[in-house]
This record gives structure tokens, sequence and C-alpha cells, in this order.
């Protein structure tokens, strides 16, 4: 009787054992997510008070969590056709996206629009985007310059 239930705990031991101890498919998240930009082009000319489309795809091996957009001036404008500018930078606070990804959710299309302000400095700009995911890992950031005349 002692052998017999000896062997059923450990035949259950080893059964508990092998099932906990199981493959597990997908693993930790480790890694991070892509964005790839249809719209605005890389140099575009946009003008003061007119808004900067933004068609972008970003993509996941999860689920997405958030997209940080920033515009930061980099230099005035070298041509001598340009419109002489205000002298503040165009400098709208972070955009964030919120991109609340589901299980299945391994893509999405996000369009926004912001106005340039106005009285802005003319010249040349960085658009700057970085993407995480609901576990926190984050994308290179992918640049693009554009220009504000």
């Amino acid at each position: 009787m002692i052998k017999t239930l000896t062997k059923g705990l450990a035949l259950g031991f080893l059964l508990i054992t092998a099932v906990s101890c199981g493959s597990d498919d997908e693993g930790p998240d480790t890694e991070a997510p892509t964005v790839t930009i249809q719209t605005p082009a890389a140099g575009q000319d946009f003008a003061k008070g007119a808004a900067i489309p933004l068609k972008a795809t970003f993509k996941d091996n999860k689920a997405l969590s958030k997209c940080t957009v920033s515009l930061t001036f980099n230099a005035a404008p070298v041509s001598g056709n340009a419109l002489k500018g205000i002298s503040d930078p165009y400098a709208p606070e972070d955009a964030i996206i919120t991109l609340s990804g589901t299980e299945d959710k391994k893509e999405l299309t996000n369009i926004f629009t912001t106005k340039i302000d106005a009285l802005c400095k003319s010249g040349d700009y960085t658009l700057s985007f970085v993407v995480e995911d609901a576990t926190g890992n984050k994308s290179k950031a992918k640049t693009l310059d554009i220009i504000i005349r």
C-alpha cells in the first residue's frame, strides 16, 4: 500500500512539474515596436498657420501603448526667398498619442493634425517619433526633417 501511494505521489509530482515547466511559446516581450511614416514627407514645406498631417503605422509583436511626437527647431532657412519669421521657433508641447493595443492588435494607423503657430520662426524643423509598447519597450527615434515658411 505504501509503495502504491509513493508511486502515485511520485507520478503526480512528475506530472505537475512537467505541466508547470512547459514551454512558454511567447516568453517575455523584449521586441521594440516600430513606426512607419506615410505623411508628412521628408523635406516637405509647410506654411505658417497650416496643419501638419501625420499618417503613420505603429507595429508591435504584442500590444502598443503610446507614441510621443516632438518637433524641434534646427536652423533658420538658408534660401534668400524664405519669409522672415518672428524670433521664436514653433515649439509645441510633445504630442502623446495613446495607442491602446489589445491582444491581437499589432498595427494601428493614427492620423492627427496640429496647426503651426502663424507667428513662429521660419526654418528647418525635425519631427521625432518614439513608439512604446505595453511592456515599456521603446522604438529608436524615427526622425523626419520638415520646413516651415
